[in-house]
């Protein structure tokens, strides 16, 4: 399993569900009115930051993601940062987004392996939209992979800061195709700012 979102893994089901209804309804966020995700009832123990004051704390707070992913339209590192949780719009997109606990979802036996996520759109044109997610086919996993070239895009998010996106292309692509890699120092080069 690829970890897709950089944020606590118990909020993914919700935000596959919440960019998958936006997509596929070609939704923003002045469409949308209101989130709702029904939860199993341990999340809230983890996801315990519905306002977040840091960066850290973001990360465990389904609602500044759902927030972020409404936003933007995308859940990315870049997005984590001191500034975007103090934004008042960051805010006012934040308390539109609601976490409760689905009643088919207390006790140890109905976490992870059948676990899922409900999710629901109310539109600003007065209709809903949902969908369920269950834990298993959260993108990333098994039941839906990520494509090479996501998992490319993902590699050259992460090094941002150390390598520049050229650069973090050809060491993903040597590491992609590491059989072929005649002399690891090919490897430890690209991940080097300048040759040696």
């Amino acid at each position: 399993v690829l970890k897709v979102y950089p944020c606590c893994g118990l909020s993914h089901s919700a935000l596959d569900g919440v960019l998958d209804l936006m997509r596929q309804h070609g939704l923003d966020a002045t469409q949308v009115s209101r989130v709702r995700i029904a939860v199993h009832e341990l999340l809230l123990r983890t996801l315990c930051f519905p306002r977040p004051q840091t960066t850290y704390q973001a990360r465990f707070s389904a609602q500044f993601c759902i927030a972020t992913a409404l936003r933007e339209g995308a859940l990315r590192l870049a997005h984590f940062t001191d500034e975007r949780v103090r934004d008042p719009h960051m805010h006012e997109l934040m308390q539109r987004v609601e976490m409760v606990v689905h009643p088919e979802l207390r006790g140890d036996q109905t976490f992870l392996q059948n676990e899922f996520t409900d999710i629901r759109l109310d539109l600003a044109a007065g209709n809903s939209i949902e969908c369920r997610v269950h834990r298993v086919n959260n993108r990333g996993s098994g039941g839906r992979p990520i494509t090479p070239v996501e998992l490319k895009q993902k590699f050259v998010e992460c090094t941002d800061g150390h390598l520049d996106a050229s650069k973090a292309g050809q060491a993903f692509d040597l590491l992609a195709g590491l059989e072929a890699v005649k002399d690891v120092r090919e490897i430890t080069c690209a991940f080097l700012r300048s040759e040696i």
